[in-house]
């Protein structure tokens, strides 16, 4: 699609605008917020969550009261990415500030920290594994938000290849991508 063909699709369909700055902040204040108040039920039941404590957001074990995960620190990553490439970073990119920062980040997944332990002893990303299911965890789709605030989703197949992009340095398994 052309820029002049993407200019005319933002007027005549509201989906294909791209959200402002307002919504974004709006958006990032509640994925943090969600993120710290299910931290210390991460890996629970439903049934062992404590709903008369939600909002106490009691401390996780090593953790302090309040923290947020992984999550919200690689989807922080992925913004400050795109941005500093004008959204079209390379996995090598990712990968490297992950590692960079991985001192700092709390609760990060095996997946990803498999991944890093690789990067750091080869610099090599991962290969997809020959059984999808291998690796097929959703660490990825975490971190995948911002990639919704500058592609619209009028253009499905640009907004796949850049998830794809950003996931294969820590989780190629197609399922991981939703390719599988």
């Amino acid at each position: 699609m052309s820029e002049a063909e993407r200019r005319l699709e933002t007027l005549r369909r509201p989906e294909a605008r791209l959200p402002g700055a307002v919504r974004i902040a709006a958006g990032l204040r509640a994925f943090v917020a969600g993120d710290a108040l299910g931290v210390p039920w991460e890996g629970v039941p439903p049934e062992a969550v404590d709903r008369d404590r939600l909002f106490e957001l009691p401390a996780r074990h090593g953790w302090p009261q309040g923290a947020t995960s992984d999550d919200t620190a690689q989807m922080m990553l992925v913004s400050r990415l795109l941005a500093d490439t004008s959204g079209r970073p390379a996995a090598e990119q990712f990968v490297r500030r992950l590692h960079d920062a991985a001192a700092e980040i709390r609760g990060m997944g095996p997946t990803t920290k498999a991944s890093l332990a690789r990067f750091a002893e080869t610099g090599e990303l991962p290969q997809p594994p020959a059984d999808p299911h291998d690796g097929a965890t959703n660490g990825a789709a975490m971190r995948m938000v911002p990639v919704g605030w500058i592609i619209p989703a009028t253009d499905p197949d640009r907004r796949r290849a850049l998830v794809r992009e950003l996931a294969r340095g820590t989780h190629p398994s197609p399922i991981a991508i939703g390719e599988g």
